[in-house]
């Protein structure tokens, strides 16, 4: 059954909630939980780039090799040159780091195992806390219930034995 959050005989505006709201409002707008949601998507991104670590590496570019100064021949001669070869063609290089490429995408899977199960956990707790402050609120409103009830009959007592005692059916100490 619902249990209004604040009872509108205190002023406030009653708003009911029931147990699955409850769950489902903590499952899908809790910051804990979209943390941990967000540190799962993280750990896929650096999965999916992990496993980019086989695709090769292309490098493009040209080279220019330049000289100026002293420079000592293979004979021994110490000479004064300025020299400039270049290389205006395209080079290319393709390189795989194996190593990486093995090691790095199993690490990141591991990670996004850690993860996932961090995550779950915490949604589990959430969920849990939620659950357990609603069944406290609950059994708070009940003990409210319960002791207007009992109020209302030491209410009912106390009326029933001062008509007695006024009828002279009942002793005064009674009422």
């Amino acid at each position: 059954a619902p249990v209004a959050a604040q009872p509108a005989e205190q002023g406030g505006n009653a708003l009911e909630i029931d147990l699955p709201t409850a769950v489902r409002l903590a499952d899908e707008r809790n910051l804990d939980v979209a943390i941990y949601l967000a540190r799962v998507e993280a750990a896929d991104a650096r999965l999916t780039q992990a496993r980019l670590m086989a695709v090769p590496n292309i490098r493009v570019g040209a080279t220019e090799d330049r000289h100026d100064g002293p420079i000592q021949e293979t004979s021994g001669n110490v000479i004064d040159v300025e020299r400039i070869s270049q290389f205006s063609g395209v080079t290319a290089g393709v390189g795989i780091d194996i190593a990486d490429a093995i090691f790095l995408p199993l690490v990141a899977r591991q990670n996004r195992v850690a993860a996932l199960a961090a995550s779950t956990a915490n949604r589990q707790e959430v969920l849990m806390q939620v659950a357990a402050a609603y069944v406290r609120l609950v059994q708070a409103r009940t003990e409210v219930g319960v002791i207007d009830r009992a109020h209302e009959r030491a209410a009912d007592l106390a009326a029933l034995t001062a008509d007695y005692a006024e009828s002279g059916e009942g002793l005064p100490s009674d009422a």
